[in-house]
């Protein structure tokens, strides 16, 4: 294979079919072989194959061989281009991570970092979310590992995996793994990017963004460093503490002619500025005072013209309460004169005609009618009780015998009850 010429591999790729996956191995470079998509040729479960195949046969041989050296560089070739080639996204992540754990690193190792970091944003780029839920954290860890050797910029890999997983999980991102080897000028740099909302989050602000700004701010040693910070964008400006600013600026603008001027000048304007913002905000607070006095004493009128209609309407509802009552008084005592009226009527004219007793049960129907109760009977002996009763002669003692002589009336009954004439009693 190695004697072939590239015209020779090129006329020779297209009779293999998918036995051209064997040229992936060949160890030297060939624009023939650059051609083959080699993930779309073997599929994702051949490529893996492939990968697992060459570790197994590396393994069985004594590592310093030649024969181990000469696998181990054919190796490199086919992993080179099964992650070189454009279907690379239908790999497994596991796969891609198996496949650059042991690989040798090029001389320039900056190099092989960005290339694999390339790769993984590639492949994680193109994962559902399940996926990447279930997959274990060793994994995971690995991936933040190798995008460790990469920097943090809005264009770069490292970024758009950073990105993805803000995006789809978000709570991952708040692991300090992935934040590992970071700098300010890093954070400045994705802070406009879409990653700037991942900055501003509780979690990542506090323990990644917040540590970065104070170490800026207390190691700015001249103007331009002062300046540059103080330039950054807002998901890191605004985590920079007032006093700290003030700290860097006295530290750094003192020793320096010029910022030693800008610093006068500025505490006066600052000065000036805060006396300003005093005199504003004492303006408002008496235009407010105002305001809110003309609504007190609104609400004072108001509550005046309310309780003179109150006043008016008791004095009014007073009135014709009074007059109500003495209507009901009135006609109370007409309706009792003129029952007594229709008694005396009666007794005046059934004296003389008609016989006691009978005059006696016509009075008493006429007093159940209005509801009277008779109170005691005649000859009955019953408990004094002084509320109930008049006794002829010197009163005994409550609950001591005596006998009724003449019945008495209460209205009502119950607690209602009100003894209008009390029965005469006599001692037993």
């Amino acid at each position: 294979m190695d004697s072939l010429s590239d015209d020779a591999l090129q006329a020779a790729v297209p009779a293999l079919g998918q036995a051209a996956l064997i040229l992936q191995a060949l160890p030297r470079d060939s624009k023939a072989l650059k051609t083959i998509d080699a993930v779309q040729l073997a599929g994702p479960k051949g490529a893996a194959a492939l990968v697992d195949a060459a570790d197994a046969e590396l393994r069985s041989l004594e590592p310093a061989s030649a024969k181990a050296q000469e696998l181990r560089r054919a190796r490199e070739f086919l992993i080179r281009r099964l992650l070189n080639s454009p279907s690379v996204g239908l790999l497994s992540l596991d796969t891609v991570l198996r496949a650059t754990r042991e690989m040798e690193s090029p001389k320039d190792a900056a190099k092989k970092g960005e290339w694999v970091a390339e790769v993984l944003a590639t492949v994680i780029g193109a994962m559902d979310q399940d996926s990447w839920k279930n997959l274990a954290l060793q994994d995971k860890s690995a991936v933040a590992r190798q995008l460790t050797s990469v920097p943090l910029n809005a264009p770069g890999s490292r970024a758009r995996v950073l990105g993805w997983i803000w995006r789809n999980h978000p709570a991952d991102l708040a692991d300090e793994m992935w934040w590992r080897g970071v700098e300010f000028e890093d954070l400045a740099s994705v802070a406009t990017t879409p990653l700037a909302s991942a900055l501003e989050s509780d979690a990542i602000a506090s323990a990644v963004v917040k540590p970065l700004v104070v170490k800026r701010l207390a190691s700015a040693t001249t103007r331009r460093q002062l300046l540059t910070s103080l330039a950054a964008p807002t998901a890191l400006a605004r985590l920079m503490d007032e006093s700290a600013v003030q700290q860097a600026f006295d530290r750094v603008l003192l020793d320096d002619n010029i910022g030693r001027a800008w610093l006068v000048r500025l505490r006066n304007e600052t000065r000036i500025s805060e006396l300003a913002h005093q005199v504003e905000a004492l303006t408002r607070q008496a235009r407010e005072m105002t305001e809110l006095l003309g609504k007190a004493q609104e609400a004072v009128r108001l509550r005046d013209d309310r309780l003179h209609r109150v006043e008016a309407r008791l004095g009014e509802a007073a009135a014709s309460t009074n007059e109500l009552r003495e209507s009901q008084s009135r006609q109370i005592r007409i309706d009792v004169m003129r029952a007594f009226a229709g008694l005396c009527a009666y007794v005046d004219g059934a004296a003389d005609s008609q016989p006691a007793q009978r005059v006696r049960e016509r009075v008493r129907r006429m007093a159940a009618r209005e509801g009277l109760t008779p109170s005691g009977a005649p000859g009955r002996t019953e408990p004094y009780d002084p509320q109930r009763h008049d006794v002829i002669g010197e009163p005994p003692l409550p609950n001591t015998p005596v006998t009724v002589t003449g019945i008495g009336y209460t209205w009502g009954e119950g607690a209602d009850e009100i003894v209008l004439v009390r029965a005469i009693v006599e001692r037993t």
